[in-house]
This record gives structure tokens, C-alpha cells and sequence, in this order.
């Protein structure tokens, strides 16, 4: 199991993290901009059978997705500094719905996804602000998100971005703070030290799912937390 996380989130949940697998401390130079250049969300897409990367994503990278016997495709747009440079691999995809802002989704993924029922949403950084848990149930950080999934009858719920941490800017955004593997939500940081902290813990109490905080603190958005195997 490798475990793919921004470098730069806290040292304890590292720490926590290394008891469920083999962790990749990502990081980028020169690509994107330095608020997101560790973000694995930016780079990886993830899907039930396969991950999808960048082309520019680092070849060390590769080489370990190949060492690791991780099964990969190589997306046709490179990762930029602007948008929607940033936003072309930044979906959520389950067993039955391929989420993100069709304009802004690289060919490649649509192309390895034409099953999926496509789900379009008014913005593009989708795996940045959506969690998509089993049984169709879903927590996102934005409205415009939100009400999409309303509108297809899919159980959603809402929780503000405004507590959750991102180095230098203004906050973050909740799929970027979670990740989820084998029946467990994991956490950058506890749901106790939010204004909506106990709401959350309910709704995630209510799927019968495992919630596992890596630290006591504030929510922080690392680009999201990839268990590959």
C-alpha cells in the first residue's frame, strides 16, 4: 500500500499514516504554483481501476508507481501555473458517476470513463471540495457542488471551508483535508476543533464508517490523502 500525501502536512499525521502503509511525501517544482505543488489531488486522478497522472508529474513518481506494481495512465494535458491548468485532473470518480466540470476533464479520463454517468459541476476543482464515501453519500465545501448532487436526489452534506487550513490562502477546502480507504474516513486534523465538528462526526457516524483523526487541530487541505495499491 502507498499512501500519496503532501509533504508539507504535519509531521504527527506522517507519523499516524505509516501504521496503514508506505508513505510518499509528494512534492513538485516549477509546475504549479506553491500552494498546490505538493497537492496529489493536482496530479492524480484516482478511479476504481486505475490512476490517471499528468504527464509532467515527476518520473521518480513513476518509477514508483512501477516498482509498486500501481496500474497507471498518462493524461494528455500537463499540469500549468493558471487555471484551468490546475483543474484538469481534479475529479471524483466512483463505481457509477464521473464528478467534475466537463469542459475543464482531461481526455484521457473521459476516454477511460465513458461508462460513468458524468455528473457536470459549475466549478472544476471537484476532488478539492467533494468526498465521495460508499452507497452514493457524499460531504462537499461548496454550495455550487452541493446543489448539483441535489438535484440528481444523492445525499449530500455541506460543511464551510472557512475553518480549514491552507498555507498562504485564505482557507481551504474539506476533500483536500479527507481520504478514504477499506471502510475508514481519514482526517487532517479532528473534527472537535470546528464549528461544525459534531454535525460532521454524525453524518460520518451514520454510514457506519470509521472516522480517524491524524492530529488534533484544525482541518488541513493537503490535496487530499490517495491510498494506492
Amino acid at each position: 500500500m502507498l499512501i500519496v500525501i503532501d509533504k508539507r502536512i504535519p509531521d504527527i499525521a506522517k507519523e499516524r499514516l505509516r501504521n496503514f502503509g508506505n508513505i510518499i511525501e509528494f512534492a513538485t517544482k516549477n509546475i504549479t504554483y506553491d500552494a498546490i505543488s505538493g497537492h496529489p489531488d493536482i496530479f492524480l486522478c484516482q478511479t476504481p481501476e486505475t490512476l490517471i497522472c499528468a504527464p509532467n508529474l515527476p518520473e521518480n513518481y513513476f518509477a514508483l508507481f512501477e516498482k509498486n506494481d500501481i496500474n497507471y495512465s498518462i493524461g494528455k494535458n500537463p499540469v500549468g501555473f493558471k487555471f484551468p491548468a490546475t483543474s484538469f485532473y481534479n475529479c471524483v470518480i466512483n463505481e457509477k458517476f464521473l464528478f467534475h466540470k466537463k469542459t475543464n476533464t482531461d481526455n484521457r479520463i473521459l476516454e477511460l470513463n465513458k461508462e460513468l454517468e458524468f455528473i457536470d459541476f459549475p466549478q472544476a476543482y471537484t476532488r478539492c471540495s467533494l468526498m465521495a464515501l460508499p452507497f452514493q453519500n457524499f460531504f462537499t465545501s461548496d454550495k455550487g457542488i452541493e446543489n448539483a448532487l441535489l438535484k440528481h436526489n444523492l445525499n449530500v452534506r455541506y460543511f464551510s471551508p472557512n475553518e480549514i487550513l491552507l498555507p498562504n490562502m485564505p482557507h481551504g477546502f474539506i476533500g483536500g483535508a479527507t481520504g478514504f480507504y477499506s471502510g475508514k474516513l481519514f482526517v487532517l486534523g479532528n473534527p472537535d476543533f470546528h464549528s461544525w465538528g459534531k454535525e460532521f462526526r454524525l453524518f460520518i457516524e451514520k454510514q457506519n464508517i470509521e472516522l480517524i483523526s491524524l492530529y488534533d487541530g484544525s482541518f488541513f487541505d493537503g490535496g487530499g490523502i490517495f491510498f494506492l495499491e
